[in-house]
């Protein structure tokens, strides 16, 4: 119960957070710094992105020249093997019309895979919301509905001094499956509760491979592809 509790608060206040700022349109430009890590034990990778808040188009620079290339489908390339294939239903517009209520909105995340067994679902619910954060820049007011639902979900703890794969603090959100075989994690700013990236960590009966994900380091709403804070 005291584990819960603390997910609730440090969620309540996450939300309120994103509840102060202010919305911005779905091509909003948005300037990422980000440190990947791509599977346990590899070479940490730093580089520089943008991409429209709807998550449709993304921009790289090479030699000062800005190469902006669309993304059909945002959430259809979501690795299938993920086994999240449900979700590509959802779009950057349709976002708005999910359910508000926390409860609500992690119900209809495990009805998306009302085909898996019903002691997977909470994962499935968790996975979901993190890769919603991932994939797009979400609404802030959409944002605070998010990390609610999150609190609702049975299972999440929260470490309100972890650090995140670039070793920086961080607030992390964790869901570790019901075999203690897989553990995601989502990272929050731990002054601006903003969502700054995710890891799994990768393990065997036996032994702990370590965490692969991302970490964004900078973030900031530009006003366009190559721009920067």
């Amino acid at each position: 119960a005291r584990a819960h509790t603390a997910v609730v608060v440090v969620a309540d206040r996450a939300a309120r957070a994103m509840l102060a700022r202010s919305g911005f349109p779905p091509g909003q430009w948005v300037y990422f710094r980000e440190l990947t890590v791509v599977q346990p034990g590899s070479k940490k990778n730093v580089s520089d992105g943008w991409e429209t808040a709807d998550g449709t188009t993304m921009a790289t620079v090479s030699n000062g020249k800005v190469d902006k290339y669309g993304i059909a489908g945002t959430l259809q390339h979501i690795d299938a093997q993920a086994g999240l294939a449900p979700l590509s239903s959802i779009t950057y517009q349709s976002l708005s019309s999910l359910p508000s209520d926390p409860h609500a909105l992690v119900q209809y995340f495990e009805n998306l895979f009302s085909s898996a067994p019903a002691s997977q679902r909470p994962e499935k619910a968790f996975e979901s919301i993190g890769q919603l954060l991932a994939l797009y820049v979400t609404q802030p007011a959409f944002t605070a509905e998010l990390y609610r639902a999150i609190a609702d979900i049975p299972g999440v703890t929260v470490s309100t001094d972890a650090v995140n794969l670039a070793g920086q603090p961080t607030i992390a959100l964790s869901y570790q499956t019901p075999t203690k075989l897989l553990g995601d994690e989502i990272f929050l700013d731990p002054h601006t509760y903003q969502y700054v990236g995710a890891a799994t960590t990768v393990k065997s009966r036996y032994h702990n491979y370590g965490l692969q994900g991302y970490t964004v380091l900078r973030y900031a709403l530009v006003s366009g592809p190559g721009a920067k804070p």
